[in-house]
């Protein structure tokens, strides 16, 4: 849509592509010598618009509010401030307004728009679970609040193509998204990150004390769930394989901090767990 009339896009989002734009500014080989475009400036035009937006919500519209959480922080702000919570909480409620929490399979819908609202949905599932998990707040999306079906590979690849990103791979991405739509809260069978990192912090602490004399002694809590510990760290492993930093880079701006053609992730189970 941008590449053949990108005034049809609503102003919120076009201004949250300029603000995210804004963190690669220093990749494009033209636009490197120029003094940069400051991502604050697009990024309070995006809200401003977004706050008239909101009074008839589209999908283009849930989009700009899952876009605007991604703003790098300041030198004095943090990844995770309570206003990245306030933020989430807008997608979901932009989402149920928008009548995404329903399963669309059966409405007579383009297809692009029947996938798109699945994509959304999902995408709004993530952020609900991971910023709740992050601020130590209750999901506001629970089981049974939803009946949108879980996204397939041609959910997440239809109509997705990706201009100008050197050594992309949809495979690669399209794995990594329907990674994180298998959420723990909500299935069976998940290798989302942050799940990881959640289970990875209770079994620290149903493995404590890792003391030299627990490491010997049959009876400790280390050695009874150390093979759990090492199963768990072993399936992280497995799917960190798979990522490489442009997985990262590309859907996660606001944490960026990997160069895109870095290699990939290589970490040792039992340094995650024991260490």
């Amino acid at each position: 849509s941008y590449g053949f009339d990108k005034l049809s896009i609503p102003a919120s989002l076009r201004r949250c592509i300029y603000g995210l734009a804004c963190a690669f500014w220093s990749q494009d080989p033209f636009l490197r010598g120029f003094p940069p475009i400051s991502q604050p400036e697009p990024f309070e035009h995006a809200h401003a618009a977004l706050n008239r937006e909101l009074d008839s919500p589209k999908l283009a519209t849930l989009q700009a509010c899952l876009l605007i959480l991604h703003q790098q922080p300041d030198m004095s702000g943090t990844t995770e401030s309570p206003r990245i919570w306030v933020l989430a909480c807008q997608a979901t409620a932009c989402a149920q307004s928008l009548g995404l929490h329903q399963d669309p399979t059966e409405w007579e819908l383009p297809r692009w728009e029947n996938r798109l609202r699945k994509r959304l949905w999902w995408i709004v599932v993530i952020h609900d679970v991971r910023t709740s998990i992050c601020h130590g707040n209750t999901p506001h999306i629970v089981p049974g609040s939803f009946d949108t079906t879980d996204l397939t590979m041609d959910d997440i690849t239809f109509d997705e193509y990706v201009m100008g990103v050197r050594g992309s791979s949809m495979v690669g991405r399209a794995h990594f998204m329907a990674g994180q739509a298998k959420m723990l809260i909500y299935t069976q069978g998940f290798d989302h990150i942050g799940v990881f990192a959640v289970s990875f912090l209770i079994l620290r602490q149903l493995t404590a004390p890792a003391t030299r004399e627990s490491k010997s002694d049959p009876t400790s809590n280390l050695w009874r769930h150390f093979d759990l510990a090492l199963s768990e760290g072993e399936a992280f492993v497995q799917y960190a394989a798979q990522i490489f930093a442009l997985d990262l880079h590309v859907f996660h701006p606001r944490r960026k901090s990997c160069h895109p053609e870095s290699s990939p992730v290589l970490i040792n189970s039992q340094t995650l767990v024991v260490t």
